[in-house]
C-alpha cells in the first residue's frame, strides 16, 4: 500500500524560504535590505545565508557583488564611448552583445568608506 523510500536520499531545500524567516534574518526579513547581513556579523555566519548558491552552482552574482562592495568603481570617461548599443543583428542567447567598438571600460579604487 506504502510507497518504499530508498535508504538514502535526499529532500531539495528553499534556501530562499530561510530568507523571508524572521528567526533566521532577523527583524523584518520581508523588506529588501541586503545591507542586514553585512551589519549583523552572526547573520553573516548563518549557515541560512545563501544569496548565491554554492560550489558549481555559485552565481556570476556573487562575483558582481565582491566587486562593488569592495571597489569604488568608476566609468573610464575617456575611453569609453557612450553605453554600449545592443547589436540586434546577430543572434544572441539571452543578453544581446554589444556592437564592435563600444565597450565601457571601468576603473577599479580600493574602497575607503569607513565602518567597511
Amino acid at each position: 500500500m506504502f510507497a518504499s523510500m530508498p535508504r538514502v536520499w535526499c529532500m531539495p531545500g528553499l534556501c530562499e524560504a530561510l530568507h523571508l524567516d524572521d528567526d533566521t534574518r532577523g527583524d523584518n526579513s520581508l523588506a529588501f535590505d541586503p545591507e542586514c547581513f553585512y551589519a549583523n556579523p552572526k547573520l553573516q555566519d548563518s549557515k541560512a545565508f545563501r544569496p548565491f548558491g554554492g560550489a558549481a552552482r555559485r552565481t556570476v552574482g556573487y562575483f558582481v557583488s565582491v566587486l562593488i562592495t569592495r571597489f569604488d568603481l568608476a566609468v573610464d570617461q575617456e575611453s569609453s564611448s557612450s553605453f554600449p548599443l545592443s547589436d540586434l543583428a546577430k543572434p544572441a542567447a539571452g543578453i544581446p552583445l554589444s556592437q564592435a567598438g563600444d565597450d565601457v571600460e571601468l576603473l577599479f579604487g580600493e574602497r575607503r568608506e569607513e565602518g567597511r
